[in-house]
């Protein structure tokens, strides 16, 4: 049986399908892909005037070297023609070149965050049979997914819970915190710019050894130590951007015809 090995593994987008796979949908893994690449250094926001002063992403520092996932790298193939440009594309015109290429915001959910993690481990599929000739599968947690989701929840508890305090009166474990939930912190919707800032306070700050059973060899390598200047994230997980503009998002490729 194979067991979950820490959150590091995990990026936002498929944290937040395993917290939920039923009710959670591709739209939001979609912006939280976006965030977690704006952190990394993959992109950057500006704002362009010569796009009528709307939201521009520009190539960012890590644009080549950073390694991605799948899901995270259809991101930046996509973006691929605007890389020399300091321009950039303005963000509404990517995003519905994004949700062509991964077909919707159900596509991606499904194609490309569900696939990874059906690959992993994560999920498991069960064949249904719909009337007759019809059958389409199912995905389901397997033992470590479920094992997943229950630490995502306890880790995002915590923070919802205690960071807070942790920032003002003990900042070593709010470090520790921030360094063990990495870029899963996205899940708790906290303003982008008070989160680098809180990155940027606590850089200074040793850290402690263990806090609450995760471990900070789980560190992500875009979190600490890094020049909190090169960030500009005017991006944040409300603002209002639609993957599905020019795609049909009745589109659905579970289903399948069965004639055995």
């Amino acid at each position: 049986m194979m067991t979950f090995s820490n959150l590091s593994d995990l990026t936002p987008a498929q944290s937040f399908l395993i917290l939920d796979p039923e009710r959670h949908g591709g739209s939001m893994m979609l912006k939280l892909t976006l965030m977690n690449l704006l952190l990394k250094g993959v992109f950057r926001t500006r704002v362009s005037q010569i796009f009528g002063g709307d939201m521009c992403i520009v190539r960012g520092r890590a644009f080549s070297t950073a390694k991605l996932k799948s899901h995270e790298d259809v991101f930046r193939d996509v973006f691929r023609p605007y890389q020399k440009s300091s321009i950039g594309v303005e963000i509404r015109g990517f995003a519905r070149e994004l949700g062509k290429e991964v077909f919707g915001s159900e596509g991606y959910r499904k194609r490309y965050v569900r696939h990874e993690l059906v690959e992993d481990g994560y999920f498991r599929e069960e064949k249904k049979r719909s009337w007759i000739f019809f059958s389409y599968p199912e995905y389901v947690l397997s033992d470590k997914g479920l094992e997943a989701q229950a630490r995502i929840r306890r880790l995002l508890d915590e923070g919802r819970q205690h960071l807070g305090t942790w920032l003002r009166e003990d900042p070593a474990r709010a470090k520790s915190y921030l360094l063990a939930c990495g870029a899963n912190i996205l899940l708790l919707d906290l303003d982008p710019k008070l989160l680098m800032s809180w990155i940027e306070a606590l850089t200074e700050w040793e850290v402690e050894e263990d806090v609450s059973g995760y471990k900070n060899e789980w560190l992500p390598d875009y979190a600490f130590g890094m020049d909190i200047g090169e960030f500009d994230l005017d991006f944040d997980l409300d603002f209002d951007i639609d993957f599905d503009a020019d795609f049909d998002a009745d589109y659905d490729d579970d289903f399948d015809i069965d004639y055995d």
